[in-house]
């Protein structure tokens, strides 16, 4: 399943007491249909992708992520994506809560900075998340 963060035009969606979405309404950003929200290529959703659009920090909020995991029995959650130290972690963070299992992508996530990137994988994530590398995981579901 993919997650892309967007606001509708306008940005009527955000909340107003949040500073990051109030920025993100200041200049425009991540507004549904703009170059700033396309998924990247090479890991962009294929025929038959699920695509949820979330409007908070965590995956999980006002969208129907949690619902369609559950209807696929699917309780493990391996995570990867862009602003690590916010997107990842929210998600990561409340799908710990919700009782799933998470395993982060340490090299499929990024930020704004290496000291932030590495903060996150250091000494957040791995409270709620097991931390692995790509090659890692694929190792771990080949047998």
């Amino acid at each position: 399943m993919h997650v892309q963060n967007a606001w509708r035009e306008g940005h009527p969606d955000i909340n107003p007491h949040t500073p990051w979405q109030n920025d993100a309404k200041a200049v425009g950003r991540s507004t549904e249909g703009t170059w700033g929200v396309e998924f990247f290529a090479p890991v962009a959703p294929v025929d038959g992708e699920f695509v949820v659009r979330k409007r908070a920090v965590s995956a999980f909020v006002g969208t129907e992520l949690e619902r369609l995991l559950h209807v696929r029995d699917i309780s493990t959650l391996a995570l990867a994506g862009s602003v690590t130290n916010f997107a990842v972690e929210g998600t990561a963070r409340d799908a710990s809560d919700r009782g799933y299992r998470v395993i982060v992508l340490e090299d499929c996530c990024e930020t704004v900075s290496d000291e932030w990137q590495a903060f996150s994988m250091t000494q957040i994530l791995p409270l709620v998340a097991l931390v692995v590398t790509a090659a890692e995981f694929a190792d771990a579901l080949r047998g």
